[in-house]
């Protein structure tokens, strides 16, 4: 069972991070998350970080879609500079890191209940054949 749960939180790990972090770049669906935490740690630690200056590029049809995610890859990694908390956000394998913790955690409680539930239910049928035996035996 624990062979299962690990190889289930890898697989669950690799693909939550390779899903992300394709989906959180400019234009996609999640991009407002590392929008939103870029905003907010360049705010706390002074960086200039303009959204409207940097929306100036056209839709992500356009040729110029790659230029404008290299210009808030290049933002990122300058906030990232003055603080690790963005370095989820951007870097691939710290987000697969963090995913993972959660997952193993996860994967930890239900492990602990699927052993604890097994356990309990060994420690009943135990109890219940102890009960018998014993009950016969006084009856004799």
């Amino acid at each position: 069972m624990i062979v299962i749960y690990f190889f289930a939180g890898v697989i669950l790990t690799f693909l939550t991070t390779f899903v992300l972090d394709a989906y959180m770049n400019r234009g996609e669906i999640f991009d407002f998350i590392r929008i939103a935490v870029g905003q907010w740690l360049a705010k706390k630690n002074g960086v200039d970080f303009n959204i409207e200056e940097m929306d100036n590029f056209d839709n992500y049809e356009s040729p110029q879609y790659f230029g404008r995610m290299e210009a808030y890859e290049l933002k990122y990694w300058e906030i990232a500079f003055y603080t690790k908390l963005m370095n989820p956000f951007i870097c691939k394998t710290c987000m697969s890191v963090y995913i993972g913790f959660f997952y193993c955690a996860i994967f930890t409680v239900l492990l602990e209940f699927s052993f604890t539930q097994s356990i309990g239910w060994f420690f009943i049928q135990n109890l219940c054949v102890f009960f018998l035996i014993e009950l016969k035996s006084n009856n004799e």
